[in-house]
């Protein structure tokens, strides 16, 4: 995803969706690190449940994990996501000043700063794609005891509802795992040429 000025307001973009099903870890691996050299992208977050956390583990022993003492390195852009984690903000703070519970974990957060990204005044600009747009819709959700925001399971989607799961609207969430901005870059410093 991308963020372009439009009339001074900045509109996060998202250019392309590519993906595929039933890669092993090597392939899934391989996969990503073509993408990296070709599209040369900032951040790759990949969610590291499940068969993410091998393809996250092949990339990083190829010198493709994020360093934080390298943020300028176009190689260097891997970040491991745990879905299941805990969020960043777990609790949200309403217009009033009042806290209440946000969501319970990093899935549930990154997908409602997705739905509030496509309610952003400047907008969102997205692939028009069936697919992406039945995922973004595809999952439930509901609220735990303590009031926790929980996206409902792949498991149950997939199980119960016999639904494919949305991976495609995850990749799409996984964008919103951590603010990625641009970089900025000073000016060398001028020479003070001095004619006396």
């Amino acid at each position: 995803a991308t963020r372009e000025p439009i009339e001074n307001v900045y509109v996060r973009k998202v250019e392309k969706i590519e993906s595929k099903t039933k890669l092993d870890n090597v392939a899934g691996a391989n996969w990503v690190k073509i993408i990296i050299d070709r599209d040369k992208p900032k951040r790759v977050f990949i969610d590291v449940g499940g068969q993410g956390a091998g393809v996250y583990d092949l990339l990083n022993s190829w010198g493709y994990g994020f360093d934080p003492s390298k943020p300028d390195d176009r190689k260097m852009v891997v970040v491991p996501i745990d879905f299941g984690g805990s969020p960043q903000e777990p609790d949200i703070m309403l217009p009033s000043g009042e806290l209440r519970p946000g969501p319970y974990n990093r899935r549930a957060e990154m997908w409602m700063r997705s739905r509030d990204w496509l309610d952003e005044p400047g907008g969102a600009q997205i692939p028009d794609q069936d697919s992406l747009q039945a995922d973004a819709c595809a999952p439930g959700y509901h609220y735990n005891a303590n009031s926790y925001l929980l996206i409902e399971s792949k498991e149950h989607m997939r199980d119960v509802r016999k639904v494919r799961s949305p991976d495609e609207w995850d990749a799409v969430a996984l964008t919103f795992a951590e603010p990625v901005g641009e970089t900025y870059v000073a000016p060398p410093p001028r020479k003070m040429n001095w004619v006396v």
